[in-house]
């Protein structure tokens, strides 16, 4: 061929592949909703309509044809379009078109088998419909009443009519990676000379929010506002605070209704707010997208959301699926900006809401200059899992992959710096089914650094079977050089492509331990780019006109 044509199908098969991408996601999807059904029939969580769930697996039967019909008509029309182009050296490219095929038949006549095991299933007892019965919230308390000249806390030592305009920040009090960005932007804001106060809701006292004393120490006494009912007295609060801007970090513990309530407040004072989406609350009453199967839901359709919450603990309130995700889409609409850490977050987030507009805004994420870890002389390759390791940061399927390399004997030992959740210290060291497993304990971030060097490590894991919007852990082992395994899920398989470093394992390795085990085993770390650190650090000069985009002189600069 010549030239021309050479680049031609260069441009082709580069098509072919980035098409073959999008499919194997898809197929991956499918799968990990079939997963997920089938853990909720299995395990009879299935609330009290058979046939709502009968027509559930039907629909998801129909969906995964539909998906073989279409892998099959890409198959045929790639086929043609190849065996033009590179005639005898087409299977390079068909053959894992192919094998994709294979899965999608494979993933039908799961859905089939599941189709079968309903039909033969009894339905639900009484009893179990009870215990599935959506909690009742319990009655608000007594709200506090605040005077119209009694807004004291105004005139503490931050009081905005000395000071200049303010910014809010609502957010909870389940502290993680939401905190830690809350506190990093206040300091930055405040470095501006724009004062900033926090209205934080409360696990243990739901449905209310309160303000942070920091910033308001001169205070006598500081109201507590009641949601979705004291949206007069909190505009008040705003107005006496000189509040300019609201910034929602996030509504978990703030009540039914802390979304229009937010939106009411903004409209009453005058204001507009921003949001910034830290987890999938705004689609998924369970924040994580993790259902009955303890991992990636898949994200199926509504129907299969309403039995996932039906069944499992969640924070809905009783409110169906489609109704929590309208209120949030008001929420949304409603917004200034609403600030997303990834593109990842914004692509999975536009299923659910695709008249809204994400802005990409990656977390301040400051990488320091280390030399990398020096490996020590062994003849098992060392994993370290690093921080607090619940179930959606993959804790059970940390406590396999360590059984099933224990019962097998090979050579691979893990540590987690950090702890497992219900997996104690004192437990780990009796543990006789998993001696090469070892858990450190809680650690203080500053310290992280010199317990990743005590421990030297091989390689890090990141076994999150959730998708991530964002990774504090991950920058830390970025920064130590620390070679970097993730799943192929969320933002952090998505920031590692960005840095062309680490390793990005196929996410249904999180549902085979033997799979996930032998990969660990395999993966075979390089060194870091020379510009690493300077490549994974994401600074602004200045917050406010960086990255909320406000003009000079909106806080009066």
């Amino acid at each position: 061929m010549n030239a021309p044509n050479e680049k031609s199908d260069d441009t082709v098969l580069a098509q072919l592949q980035d098409e073959l991408m999008q499919l194997r996601a898809e197929r991956t999807r499918l799968r990990f909703q079939l997963l997920d059904a089938n853990a909720r029939f299995a395990e009879k969580e299935r609330g009290s309509d058979p046939t709502a769930l009968r027509a559930e697996i039907n629909d998801l039967k129909a969906e995964i044809k539909q998906s073989k019909v279409s892998f099959r008509k890409s198959l045929q029309d790639r086929d043609a379009i190849i065996r033009s182009l590179y005639s005898s050296t087409s299977w390079k490219v068909t053959r894992p078109i192919r094998a994709l095929s294979k899965g999608a038949i494979a993933a039908y006549r799961n859905a089939a088998r599941i189709l079968h095991y309903l039909r033969a299933s009894t339905t639900t007892s009484p009893a179990e419909v009870r215990r599935l019965e959506a909690t009742v919230q319990p009655a608000p308390e007594k709200p506090e009443q605040i005077q119209p000249d009694g807004l004291e806390f105004g005139h503490s030592r931050l009081n905005a009519r000395e000071v200049g305009p303010a910014m809010l920040f609502i957010t909870h009090g389940r502290g993680g990676g939401t905190e830690r960005h809350v506190q990093e932007m206040r300091s930055s804001l405040e470095a501006e000379g724009i004062p900033v106060y926090i209205l934080r809701s409360n696990p243990k006292r739901l449905g209310s929010l309160e303000f942070d004393k920091l910033g308001l120490d001169d205070a006598p006494t500081l109201p507590r506002f009641h949601v979705p009912s004291d949206v007069d007295a909190l505009a008040q609060a705003i107005r006496a605070l000189k509040i300019r801007h609201i910034h929602v970090q996030h509504l978990a513990d703030a009540g039914n209704g802390a979304e229009d309530f937010v939106r009411k407040v903004a409209d009453v004072a005058s204001i507009q707010y921003d949001v910034t989406l830290h987890d999938y609350m705004v689609a998924c009453p369970r924040f994580t997208l993790i259902g009955a199967s303890g991992v990636y839901c898949g994200e199926p359709e509504p129907a299969a959301c309403g039995a996932c919450l039906r069944t499992l603990p969640n924070n809905s309130g009783g409110i169906s699926i489609e109704d929590w995700r309208e209120h949030f889409g008001r929420f949304l609409h409603s917004a200034r900006r609403i600030f997303v850490p990834d593109v990842d977050v914004a692509n999975r987030m536009q299923r659910y809401f695709p008249h809204i507009s994400f802005t990409l805004r990656p977390h301040p994420t400051t990488v320091g200059e280390r030399p990398q870890l020096l490996k020590a002389s062994r003849e098992k390759r060392r994993v370290a899992i690093v921080g607090g390791i619940n179930p959606h940061k993959g804790s059970k399927l940390i406590l396999e992959c360590a059984r099933y390399a224990a019962y097998h004997q090979l050579p691979i030992e893990f540590v987690v710096i950090g702890y497992i959740g219900g997996y104690s210290i004192s437990k780990n060291r009796a543990d006789k089914e998993r001696p090469n497993l070892t858990v450190t304990g809680r650690y203080a971030d500053v310290d992280l650094q010199n317990l990743l060097h005590e421990q030297a490590p091989d390689i890090a894991w990141l076994p999150s079977v959730g998708p991530e919007t964002f990774s504090y852990t991950l920058s830390s082992l970025i920064e130590a050089k620390l070679f970097p395994v993730v799943f192929d899920l969320g933002a952090p398989a998505q920031r590692l492509k960005d840095l062309n470093w680490g390793s990005i394992m196929p996410a249904e390795y999180m549902l085979s331990p033997a799979d996930a085990v032998n990969f660990l085993m395999q993966v075979k770390p390089f060194s870091p780019p020379n510009n690493l650190a300077l490549s994974a650090t994401v600074s602004y000069k200045r917050l406010s006109s960086e990255y909320y985009s406000f003009e000079p002189k909106f806080f009066g600069d």
